[in-house]
């Protein structure tokens, strides 16, 4: 809590001083393609500045509102000292889940702007799970459980201003998209591919800014200075993780040439080695291609000294609009290599149906997801879904009321998922 009081005192101390000391604006950061008609004044304003002064503060939100209900089938093993045991997990699960944010964005002025997002989720679950094994006197569980959530968090607060007509200041809680491997904070796990999550878009997206939208912002001061079509960034980012508040420095440069964008960079702080990265998006022909690499110079626990990714992604549409296909494949290596392939079809044969399957692993542990998903025909804002993932690999499960290791060898997972209704306001 002290440290939103801090944060709400430094916003409001710096907009204040700003705006006085300055006669400045943000053509370039905003662009003024987004024109509002408004009303006349005495005093004429450029195009962007129209588009930058709003009438008080600007207040919305969005909400999604599903429901969705799964089996899982999972051989087990009890692994006992003397003869191992055969048997089964099966669980049956019931969630539903309203999400979404609310956000308020002040532009009383093309010198300055105020922007706060937060996020909110509730989640009703009720699960049944029960593990038995083929011989008599062997110990089984059933359990029922039921259970409810609610989270209301603080997911971006910042100020924007503009220094000289070229420097650009984002002062405040932000969500900084660092790419894909890049990871400066260590927000993200960075051991491998998270095989539980039925999520795969983030493995194949041609965007990596995109996959750091849902993650919770960072206390930092972000100052870019464009160059044409070029950009140049430093963050000084405050790590909240620990207790005193370790300070980690990012400078990067994006250039772009031709049809290729490159981007580089390198994270500094004192008591971690310091990470550089590489990256490029380019395409060729109708086919899209994007690549990262982190180089960790030193050791630090759970991070590969070099780790590596590349995607390409190919999308196809006939006249006739029959066969709308989207593929994507990548590579990623980190200690291990892992390969993914997804192939989707939208609209069958203009039908209002949608399919898509995914398969992502690692062959050296031969480990994996399989996910088939088929979605149905919208009923005005109620979206269905039918899906199956297979996860297959060994796995280990201590279980507290079981006294010997259980070995888990592939799970099924069946699901139904609807959406009740979503959008913006």
């Amino acid at each position: 809590m002290k440290r939103i009081y801090l944060l709400c005192i430094l916003l409001l101390v710096f907009s204040t001083t700003a705006v006085s000391a300055f006669e400045l604006d943000l053509d370039e950061l905003f662009g003024g393609d987004l024109l509002q008609d408004l009303e006349e004044s005495t005093e004429e304003l450029s195009p962007a500045e129209l588009v930058l002064v709003g009438k008080g503060i600007e207040v919305g939100g969005s909400y999604s509102l599903g429901t969705e209900f799964s089996r899982m089938k999972t051989p087990a093993t009890l692994k006992t000292p003397f003869l191992p045991i055969e048997g089964e997990i099966t669980a049956n699960i019931l969630d539903v889940r309203l999400t979404g944010d609310l956000f308020g964005d002040l532009r009383p002025d093309p010198k300055w702007r105020v922007f706060l997002k937060t996020k909110y989720a509730g989640t009703l679950n009720h699960s049944a799970v029960d593990m038995s094994f083929s011989t008599s006197g062997a110990p089984e569980v059933s359990e029922r459980s039921s259970s409810d959530s609610f989270d209301l968090s603080l997911h971006e607060f910042f100020l924007d201003y503009t220094l000289l007509d070229r420097v650009y200041l984002r002062l405040g809680k932000q969500v900084i998209g660092w790419g894909y491997l890049f990871d400066p904070l260590g927000q993200v796990k960075s051991d491998g591919l998270n095989m539980d999550s039925p999520d795969t878009s983030s493995y194949f997206s041609q965007d990596s800014s995109s996959l750091w939208q849902g993650r919770p912002g960072v206390l930092a001061l972000r100052l870019s200075y464009p160059i044409q079509s070029n950009n140049l960034y430093l963050h000084v980012v405050m790590d909240e993780r620990d207790e005193d508040y370790q300070v980690v420095v990012v400078p990067k440069v994006d250039y772009v040439l031709g049809k290729t964008d490159f981007s580089a960079a390198l994270a500094y702080r004192g008591d971690r080695p310091l990470q550089l990265m590489g990256s490029f998006s380019t395409s060729v022909g109708e086919v899209s291609i994007v690549g990262e690499s982190v180089i960790t110079l030193g050791h630090e626990e759970g991070i590969s000294p070099w780790q590596s990714q590349i995607g390409a992604v190919y999308s196809h549409s006939d006249a006739d609009g029959l066969f709308n296909f989207t593929s994507a494949v990548f590579h990623r290596y980190n200690e291990d290599h892992s390969l993914g392939i997804t192939v989707g079809w939208n609209d069958i044969l203009k039908s209002k149906f949608s399919a898509t399957g995914t398969w992502i692993g690692t062959p050296s542990k031969d480990s994996g997801m399989l996910a088939l998903s088929l979605q149905l025909p919208s009923l005005e804002f109620i979206k269905p879904e039918f899906g199956v993932n297979y996860i297959y690999g060994k796995q280990e499960l201590d279980y507290s009321d079981i006294p010997f290791p259980i070995e888990l060898d592939g799970t099924t997972r069946v699901y139904f998922a609807v959406t009740l209704g979503s959008g913006s306001f």
